[in-house]
């Protein structure tokens, strides 16, 4: 049987306009918790990239704009662990 060719990324190449005054949000954050035996809450958010470079301070806290809140059981947080795992495997990362 032949070998399949791995999965190849399609780059996507971006192009920011330089608006003045506006500083748009690259890296986003997330968090996850453990709020119960079974019970996780994952928030999302993206904080803007300057505000690391412009402090000197490795304790400083960066505000953030929260975008999502989500509950799920662990069943569902060990398959989304799961299925990340497989995703970064097959792109040739290690995990």
């Amino acid at each position: 049987m032949a070998e399949q060719e791995p999965n190849k990324t399609n780059q996507i190449h971006l192009s920011f306009d330089n608006v003045e005054g506006f500083l748009p949000s690259y890296i986003n954050a997330a968090l996850v918790n453990l709020i119960e035996p079974d019970t996780f809450i994952l928030d999302f958010a993206f904080f803007d990239p300057v505000s690391v470079i412009t402090t000197q301070d490795s304790n400083s806290r960066y505000p953030v704009k929260p975008v999502a809140r989500i509950i799920i059981s662990r069943n569902t947080a060990e398959q989304l662990l799961e299925n990340l795992s497989l995703a970064l495997k097959q792109q040739g990362g290690e995990t």
